[in-house]
């Protein structure tokens, strides 16, 4: 079994790129995924142990095995709390151009604002992240 890391892919509104475009270009470029599994790998570590763990007692009890890849919301919730409280920033010490200077697509026309984390501008990246586990 293999726990994986990604988006779903959702193309940008008004523009010609996707969520797992851009997913690919900020770790190519930033590692921004790496950069969370790195720091989080005790708790990631914990959430994958109790999820086996209750999917075992389960089947113990007569439950069904799993037969669907497994989901780890936990692990999505705590990847874009480290977006929102800017640890990326925090742990590179180099925030994005576009975080410092506010850039923003959430509106009609690109505007530019006060400073925000980096990695989220529109939010899309941010809400299609997933963990789930592979056979």
């Amino acid at each position: 079994m293999k726990l994986s890391l990604g988006v779903i892919d959702i193309p940008y509104p008004e523009e010609k790129s996707t969520t797992g475009e851009v997913a690919g270009i900020l770790e190519a470029h930033y590692g921004v995924m790496r950069v969370f599994v790195e720091e989080y790998e005790d708790k990631i570590t914990q959430a994958v142990e109790e999820k086996m763990l209750g999917l075992i007692q389960n089947v113990k009890l007569g439950g069904p095995p799993p037969t669907d890849d497994i989901d780890f919301p936990e692990i999505e919730k705590d990847f874009r709390e480290y977006l929102d409280r800017s640890e990326w920033e925090k742990i590179s010490g180099k925030p994005t151009k576009a975080a410092l200077l506010g850039i923003s697509k959430r509106k009609k026309s690109l505007s530019y604002g006060e400073r925000r984390p980096s990695f989220i501008d529109t939010g899309l990246y941010q809400k299609s992240m997933r963990v789930w586990t592979e056979k």
